[in-house]
């Protein structure tokens, strides 16, 4: 909260307050910290300030230290930026410029040994937030073509980091503010494949939190990602799903941003549920087309009350969509969480029944993948595993290069192909070879059962990606080496 907001609040009239409340543990570690104590005298002496002038309510004032406590993690990892210099190695990473600062950590453009661009989100480890770790725990649990890619996750002397794919696009917030408000007909692409990635998270058992403009990022070719899992709550991370389906949280971080986050999220942080993450979606569809948050109010406080009473959201003026797409929308921001669409899916096929499209050609929504195996039992078992783990993972399968060769001459490029060395008619080495020949710019992964560095090492030299032992891989780390693969191909410069 920056000093304005702190002014306005002090000067506010009213003594009534907002049912604003947190849950007991954000109460109790608030209340038990001592955190005013500990903080730069300025803060502690406002906030003495605000609890002498009795305008706050003690909930409004926990709520202003979860606030301050947060801004204070964003200023405090500033310092970060001292100990990361331009051209030292992080693990297997060499860092060559800042690109983003938050209140998780500093963001860098690093580069692989082999020259590969990636995006590292470095914290120190003495500072290693609860929100840092459920975000290094949970990119790995995902994969989805509307997800950012997260490729390694790890520590290295002082720090803990998340290397993922360096998206060349601007974040929808900056781009709305540095082009003006989205057209209708652009927005339809975008909020369908956020809907389509966070539907994703959520059948994973997740649920974002933070939903918002800035943490949906444009890629290449117009790809929507979502982004910034640092907030999402989760069912086997955080502790066990309530009857209703709700996840809990237990820390104590802000959980959204008022212009975006649902009621039921500003009443209690802890309560986000699926409908939390349809309602703040809603709020970014308004936000891309007007170019405007629909939640009045100069301060934190104030918005989070105009939030909790639902009062003076602004609606989506009319005529800026046809009427069948406002109706979604409304739709999507109703107060009442049971009046919601209660599932990603039910808004998206909502969209596809509307009828309603771009003129611009949607991006891919699936990975296309060829699937080179002559052993029908491993073939079949692992056709069955991705196909059931990721909807949008698509298959294809051939048993010999004959026919490996002729689909990849009948299809449009593949993604990624799956590559078993030992055909009926192609062995070893030759096999990569003869496959890099016709899968154009798809990166090849060799999938074997001999656990062999130094044929390995010659695989890769003829051109494939990676060289895997299978019998090492759970469906998990299979999908996620399909994912890995064809992003860094895709943004190989």
């Amino acid at each position: 909260m920056d000093s304005d907001a702190l002014e306005s609040s002090e000067n506010h009239e009213s003594h009534s307050h907002p049912s604003v409340r947190l849950d007991d543990s954000q109460l109790t570690e608030t209340r038990a910290s001592g955190f005013w104590r500990d903080v730069p005298f300025p803060v502690a002496d406002v906030m003495q300030r605000l609890r002498d002038s009795d305008q706050f309510s003690e909930s409004q004032l926990d709520l202003i230290h979860v606030e301050l406590k947060a801004s204070l993690a964003v200023v405090q990892s500033e310092n970060i930026s001292y100990d990361i210099s331009m051209g030292m190695t992080l693990a297997n990473y060499q860092v060559e410029r800042l690109i983003g600062t938050g209140g998780a950590g500093h963001v860098y453009l690093a580069r692989t040994e082999s020259g590969d661009p990636v995006a590292l989100k470095v914290l120190r480890k003495s500072r290693l937030s609860p929100r840092f770790r459920r975000e290094m725990e949970i990119v790995e649990r995902l994969a989805h073509p509307n997800i950012v890619v997260a490729y390694d996750t790890g520590h290295e002397d002082r720090f803990a980091f998340i290397a993922m794919e360096h998206l060349r696009g601007p974040d929808l917030q900056h781009h709305v503010k540095r082009d003006g408000p989205i057209d209708w007909k652009q927005s339809i692409d975008i909020i369908r494949q956020a809907a389509l990635g966070l539907e994703h998270a959520h059948d994973r058992g997740l649920v974002h939190r933070d939903v918002k403009p800035g943490n949906l990022l444009w890629d290449d070719n117009d790809v929507i990602k979502v982004a910034d899992l640092g907030l999402a709550s989760s069912t086997t991370l955080l502790g066990d799903a309530d009857s209703d389906g709700s996840f809990q949280t237990r820390d104590s971080v802000v959980a959204g941003t008022p212009e975006f986050m649902s009621p039921e999220q500003a009443k209690a942080f802890s309560d986000a549920t699926v409908q939390s993450d349809i309602y703040s979606l809603g709020a970014t569809w308004f936000y891309l087309l007007t170019g405007r948050a629909r939640v009045p109010g100069s301060t934190f406080v104030e918005k989070l009350s105009s939030l909790v009473k639902g009062t003076d959201l602004e609606e989506m003026p009319e005529g800026l969509m046809p009427s069948k797409l406002t109706k979604i929308w409304r739709m999507m921001v109703e107060y009442d969480v049971e009046a919601r669409w209660q599932t990603m899916r039910q808004l998206i096929s909502a969209i596809d029944e509307a009828h309603v499209t771009s003129q611009t050609t949607s991006p891919k929504e699936t990975i296309d993948v060829l699937i080179v195996e002559d052993n029908q039992d491993d073939l079949y078992l692992t056709i069955e595993m991705l196909s059931r783990l990721n909807r949008s993972i698509v298959i294809k399968k051939a048993s010999t290069m004959k026919r490996a060769t002729e689909i990849c001459k009948a299809n449009d490029p593949f993604d990624v192909i799956l590559l078993d060395l030992q055909l009926s008619d192609s062995f070893g080495i030759a096999t990569v070879v003869n496959m890099k020949e016709h899968a154009g710019d798809a990166p090849i992964v060799v999938l074997t059962g001999n656990d062999d560095a130094k044929a390995g090492q010659a695989c890769i030299e003829a051109g494939a990606e990676e060289y895997v032992y299978k019998n090492a891989l759970n469906a998990q780390q299979l999908e996620r080496l399909l994912f890995i693969a064809q992003s860094r191909a895709s943004h190989r410069e």
